[in-house]
């Protein structure tokens, strides 16, 4: 199933009410939020206290993107805060054991836990220990920790060899794109193996109703059924 993922921080926060209710009239089932320390990345956005503000006004699932350091630190209050999957960034970590450590306490916490590789980052550093421990992979397609930067072409190959290695692996690891999607790459994407898109400037500049309905016309052939899957009870 293909899907989109809205990043929250590139969202009108006077109107994230308004917005909220029609991303999920729209069918919306996933949420992005990411949260950035200043120092792991260049911007700063938001923490679990802003989440944990969102979560009773909304049934879709958060996707909480931690650009932290130290976000093994930060597990519990996301946890507590009303996160659905936690991702990791692997450069955040001092080894594979930490990280592997940091996605089973998430696991421990019966939540989700993705995998994040910056565009510099070889796919190779994922080991199959990584692999197989991972709900998500989710490949940075601009460098992160800025908005309204330029989709990275190499990416595409990198979502192409993505793919192959989970076969390889036989893991049903999810494959998600984060920086620059667009409605004139995101079928490059689809076609390169990615599933789910990150998208936030192209969703909320302008009409997000209409934005909205745009990206799922181009989604349209790749989903699987019109019913949304991550919403909570």
């Amino acid at each position: 199933m293909v899907q989109l993922a809205p990043s929250i921080y590139a969202a009108d926060y006077y109107s994230l009410g308004e917005q909220m209710k029609v991303m999920e009239e729209e069918g919306i089932s996933i949420l992005h939020l990411d949260v950035m320390d200043g120092q792991f990345v260049p911007g700063f956005s938001f923490g679990p206290e802003f989440i944990a503000k969102l979560r009773p006004h909304s049934r879709q699932h958060f996707d909480v993107h931690l650009m932290t350091q130290q976000p093994q630190n930060l597990i519990r209050q996301c946890v507590e805060s009303g996160a659905d999957t936690i991702l990791l960034h692997w450069e955040a970590f001092e080894d594979e054991k930490s990280l592997l450590n940091a996605v089973e306490s998430i696991h421990n916490f019966e939540k989700k836990a993705g995998i994040v590789l910056n565009p510099e980052t070889e796919l190779s550093a994922l080991t199959p220990d990584l692999w197989k421990k991972a709900d998500k992979l989710q490949l940075m397609t601009t460098r992160p920790g800025r908005k309204g930067q330029s989709f990275l072409t190499f990416s595409l190959e990198r979502f192409r060899q993505a793919k192959l290695t989970a076969e390889q692996l036989d893991v049903q690891t999810e494959l998600q794109a984060d920086g620059g999607v667009n409605l004139s790459n995101i079928q490059q994407l689809i076609a390169s193996g990615a599933e789910t898109f990150v998208v936030g400037n192209g969703l909320f500049t302008g009409k997000l109703r209409e934005n909205i309905k745009a990206y799922q016309a181009v989604l349209t052939e790749g989903r699987a059924g019109d019913e949304a899957v991550f919403y909570r009870d």
